[in-house]
């Protein structure tokens, strides 16, 4: 029988020859995953809809280079405008530079880039089928050191909705097996003597494994000026630095924004703590980037979404001037009508980010992680690298000059690690910040935080964040405002004390303690560290406070341990509405001198200045080995 979702989704008369049946049964190919799951399922739907294989122009019959006619069913090269599919059996090799603006890429079999040769593609969309792989370097044969691998999403105007109502395009959806693996490159270093401005080199702490001379790097800033210029860097002093010649652990560079090759601010750390600086590398020889990031409409760049899959990796590859999110406004989410056709909310679509890792093995936590390695992102006009109810350890990353939030858990269910990224220069909202306003919208992380933690079951070790216009760490389990369809559960299995759950077999996030949260650095930020709404109790007494979490009850601490947070410019740490969290070994130092003094700081904030803030309703707080 026909599928009448598929015929609604059509709209138009049909004809019954073996073209169209062959054409119907692919749809409802594409459209059978995730049965008992109506959200994926139709997410999934959704993706696959944007390139049907009837369409297709060019179908691979074998194994060969994408620039071998004889590789194609039409014996030709994909030409402008071309719609490919990667047919399942195929292998197509990349292996060379080319200026053909591709509409869309479908991988059924396999697209492998070279990794010995200078490759580029340009190309609007890619998506993977479920069997599909997509290899851009391995971990045992990563893009060689002495070229690079370019993936470009070219400047061509507004989403075609009438194709994309739902707007997924322009971009890499993977709901297959994709995996980068550029050549290994140290993400940061560490400074361990301050610098004056004027300074001609940077001397490392340790050496800068795979730096080379024109690396571009970021020297995060260590104090500032509240009058200053965001744009120019001026507000935060951080610096962006190109390498001309190294030395040893020493760098020697030009300062992009003066031509010169000295640095214009001191960047110095307070002295007889053991304290350090931080510089960090932003180039990557595997490159994704939206073409003239810098000047088109937001709404235009490009984005990753690994989605429904985690078996999935990107390893040392940089992402510039991708995602669309504006965290500046509130996101929309597109309605569709029967005909296909969207009526309304794809003014700001929510979920189009750099690296987003989008509904992938929330259930076990023994299942090998999706994994985001050594990577660098740059100028996101949204979230950085975002774990949405996925299972994914996010290791040694940059986000540079990011809006809203860097590194991201969406939800509160999702599982993995953050470990040893750093997040320099976040930007927050200024026209729509009203906090009932975003809660009702599910509509966070819009703070400038360098990490922004709805998930506390998720692992938080030897992080740093520099520059950031909100806080630093920001611990979101719940609001007051949730809607109820947004209080997600944990599995009991996947916690560290499944017996908080009782006989449940799940478990609110809101009353899980942090799983760790341990070596975390956080300097030149508005504030280190918030807690909001985190196992909340109002009378320290019996069960949590609220009708969700009323059944459960248990006296396990939030730990947050050996954490160095300094020159903070507003306040140190707020508690609010949470509790049961000890401090243990935390140094915490405000910039008196530079900041406090300047009312415009903590102008409207007046908690600016206090080292720890609670609200009256926080309890049950502990205080050990604190400086």
């Amino acid at each position: 029988m026909m599928n009448f979702y598929v015929l609604k989704r059509i709209g138009a008369a049909l004809f019954f020859n073996l073209l169209v049946l062959s054409a119907f049964a692919q749809m409802d190919e594409d459209c059978s995953a995730h049965p008992d799951d109506e959200l994926m399922h139709d997410e999934h739907c959704a993706v696959f809809a944007t390139v049907p294989i009837a369409d297709a122009t060019h179908i691979s019959v074998t194994n060969g280079s994408w620039f071998s006619p004889s590789t194609w069913n039409t014996g030709t090269v994909p030409n402008s405008g071309a719609m490919v599919l990667i047919d399942s059996a195929t292998t197509v090799t990349y292996d060379a530079v080319s200026e053909t603006e591709i509409n869309w890429i479908r991988i059924k079999g396999t697209l492998n880039f070279k990794n010995n040769v200078n490759t580029k593609i340009k190309v609007t969309t890619i998506v993977t089928d479920p069997i599909g792989h997509l290899n851009i370097g391995t971990s045992a044969e990563p893009i060689l050191g002495t070229v690079t691998s370019k993936i470009i999403f070219p400047d061509q105007g507004s989403i075609d909705i009438s194709n994309d109502p739902y707007e997924f395009t322009k971009g890499i959806i993977s709901h297959g097996f994709m995996v980068v693996n550029g050549e290994y490159k140290k993400t940061f270093c560490a400074i361990s003597k301050g610098l004056n401005a004027g300074a001609s080199n940077l001397k490392l702490a340790e050496t800068p494994t795979g730096w080379k001379v024109g690396d571009q790097l970021v020297l995060g800033g260590t104090n500032s000026n509240y009058a200053g210029d965001f744009v120019t860097n001026a507000k935060y002093h951080d610096e962006v630095l190109t390498i001309t010649s190294i030395s040893g652990k020493t760098i020697y560079f030009t300062n992009n924004a003066t031509g010169g090759t000295t640095l214009q601010y001191e960047h110095k750390m307070p002295t007889g703590y053991g304290l350090k600086i931080y510089v960090a590398n932003l180039t990557r020889n595997v490159i994704f980037e939206s073409e003239n990031f810098a000047t088109i409409p937001i709404d235009q760049r490009g984005h990753i979404m690994l989605m429904h899959n985690l078996a999935q990796s990107i390893s040392y590859a940089a992402f510039n001037g991708l995602g669309r999110t504006n965290k500046d406004i509130l996101a929309t989410d597109p309605v569709v009508n029967d005909m296909g056709m969207q009526v309304s909310g794809g003014s700001n679509v929510r979920g189009r980010y750099p690296i987003h890792m989008h509904k992938a093995g929330t259930n076990n936590i023994l299942a090998v992680p999706t994994l985001i390695k050594g990577n660098a992102i740059v100028d996101p006009t949204s979230w950085g690298i975002v774990n949405h109810q996925s299972n994914a350890n996010i290791d040694d990353n940059v986000v540079f000059d990011f809006f809203g939030a860097a590194f991201v858990t969406e939800d509160g269910n999702e599982l993995g690690t953050f470990n040893r990224n750093i997040a320099i220069k976040g930007r927050k909202a200024t026209t729509h910040t009203n906090l009932d306003e975003r809660t009702l919208n599910v509509d966070f992380g819009y703070e400038g935080n360098g990490y922004w933690l709805q998930s506390s079951n998720v692992s938080v070790e030897n992080n740093i964040a520099v520059s950031c216009s909100g806080d630093a760490y920001k611990v979101f389990s719940d609001d007051a405002s949730m809607p109820a369809t947004h209080r997600f559960k944990i599995p009991k299995a996947n916690i560290l004390n499944p017996e908080i759950a009782g006989v449940d077999d799940s478990i609110y996030t809101a009353v899980v303690p942090l799983r760790k949260f341990n070596g975390n650095i956080a300097y030149n930020c508005n504030s280190a560290l918030m807690f909001w709404t985190h196992m909340l109790n109002n009378d320290n007494v019996g069960d949590f406070s609220s009708i969700e979490n009323d059944p459960y009850t248990h006296s396990i601490m939030s730990l947050v341990q050996n954490c160095s947070f300094w020159n903070l410019l507003a306040a140190g740490i707020s508690v609010k509405y949470s509790g049961q969290i000890q401090f243990k070994n935390v140094l915490l130092l405000g910039d008196v001198a530079s900041q406090f003094a300047d009312s415009d700081w903590i102008s409207g904030n007046p908690s600016g200045g206090f080292g720890f803030i609670t609200s009256t309703v926080t309890g049950q707080i502990v205080y050990e080995a604190l400086t």
